[in-house]
């Protein structure tokens, strides 16, 4: 069956039906914001379980690093990887995509990356060789920002705020740095953590606030305005006294995001498997902690949680049972942080590994998701719908496979991989068929001497 079918039998995802819904079951009409909010609220829960795959690609030679969508163009997404490549995918128009390719595994691995709020096609990036570059879509050169020349240093976090013009550089030994919008040197910050500082983030109704989330367990609220450079001799552990607030965790922390909406509150997603949300009427203490299995693992992307970016309440995070849960499906679950219930996932059979970074676009109609070394995108089962007959009207008559998602070529993908497979055994018999012979002819001459 396919998406359409699944969903036709089940209850109506429809904006118009949930409002008509809600007018029958309170005997009044739906009047008010609120309630047209609660409305769209109820519908999007209801239909998440049955987004599917819209499209997919796999481009990279490693596993995904991070996501970034555009912040003007709600249908450009960019994907960047541990092995540096960056792919910048329009969803609309593929011949519009770009790929720029890194420095390869090892210390070319893009850490973070942010689009440049005026053109579209520059993006500021931090990589484990210790630089902090623009890059730039169209081929020119990048330009270095940073360079730490330092193998044992490199810069792991970043962000923007337009409304200051600047940017914010966070390395892996709790130093930081403030740059203008041309890359010069604002301020040096020698520590603001005893380790290393994963994420940083601007708050959206408040341009001189700054969050800080670190390995060293804690999370930092910053006032920028007051944070001034440190002379060398300062004590570490008076650093963070100079910080707004401390958030304190039981573990190391993948990600502190401020709530999109209204700004006031913080969502912290910690390696102990624990969602925590911070509000500003108290930072210290965590209004709300939700148990959810993302268990960190080495060899994995650090698996982040973000809110939605309308609804509020709301967030997605990739799932990462342990062995001992009930339930063992790996997915991308929607949680409710007002109850901590799950109240939907995102799950397809045809991509069922560790979804570790997921992401809304701006207008909340679209999730870009990182599966490994796959990008991913989810949509409403309607788009993923049209865009299979798209597919099939476009290679009708050609022996292209698609998937129940919308993903051409998976079978020919998979071929093509047991292709290589084959090839490589039949490489490797053929050279000890070689060293056979060899040690034959050796043995012979050994008898004729």
């Amino acid at each position: 069956t396919t998406v359409m079918e699944r969903y036709s039998f089940e209850p109506s995802g429809s904006i118009l039906h949930s409002l008509y819904n809600s007018q029958l079951s309170r005997g009044r009409p739906c009047k008010g914001e609120e309630n047209v909010k609660s409305c769209l609220r109820e519908s999007f829960i209801k239909s998440s379980t049955y987004w599917g795959v819209y499209k997919s690609s796999s481009p990279f030679k490693r596993r995904v690093a991070c996501i970034e969508w555009h912040p003007t163009y709600h249908n450009v997404v960019a994907y960047g990887c541990y092995s540096g490549d960056i792919l910048l995918w329009n969803l609309e128009d593929p011949s519009r995509n770009q790929f720029i390719e890194g420095l390869g595994t090892g210390h070319g691995a893009i850490t973070s990356m942010k689009f440049h709020p005026e053109n579209p096609r520059l993006m500021y990036t931090t990589l484990l060789d210790g630089r902090c570059c623009l890059q730039d879509f169209e081929g020119r050169q990048s330009e270095v920002y940073l360079d730490t020349l330092d193998i044992m240093s490199w810069w792991c976090s970043l962000d923007f705020s337009r409304e200051l013009n600047v940017i914010f550089v966070g390395g892996n030994n709790g130093e930081a740095v403030l740059l203008d919008s041309d890359g010069g040197v604002v301020r040096r910050y020698r520590r603001l953590h005893k380790g290393k500082i994963r994420h940083a983030e601007f708050c959206p109704g408040c341009s001189w606030m700054l969050a800080t989330a670190s390995v060293d367990r804690t999370v930092a609220l910053w006032d920028i305005r007051m944070l001034r450079s440190r002379p060398e001799d300062r004590p570490l552990a008076k650093d963070l006294l100079d910080a707004v607030a401390v958030m304190k965790h039981g573990a190391p922390i993948n990600s502190a995001v401020f709530d999109p909406i209204y700004g006031n509150r913080i969502l912290t997603t910690s390696q102990d498997s624990e969602l925590r949300v911070y509000e500003s009427h108290d930072w210290s203490n965590p209004s709300v902690v939700v148990k959810h299995p993302h268990r960190h693992f080495q060899h994995i992307t650090p698996i982040q949680a973000v809110w939605h970016p309308f609804y509020k309440n709301l967030c997605v995070v990739g799932r990462y049972p342990a062995k001992e849960d009930d339930d063992q499906t790996r997915c991308v679950d929607l949680v409710d942080l007002k109850t901590g219930e799950r109240v939907g996932y995102f799950y397809s059979p045809h991509f069922s590994g560790i979804i570790a970074l997921s992401k809304f676009n701006h207008l909340g109609d679209t999730l870009a998701s990182g599966m490994g070394y796959h990008a991913l995108t989810w949509k409403p089962p309607e788009s993923v719908e049209m865009q299979v007959r798209k597919l099939r009207e476009d290679t009708k008559g050609k022996s292209v496979a698609v998937s129940g998602d919308g993903m051409p070529g998976v079978r020919q993908r998979r071929a093509r991989q047991q292709g290589d497979k084959n090839k490589l055994k039949r490489k490797r018999s053929s050279l000890d068929d070689q060293t056979t012979r060899k040690k034959i002819k050796a043995l012979t001459c050994k008898k004729k001497k």
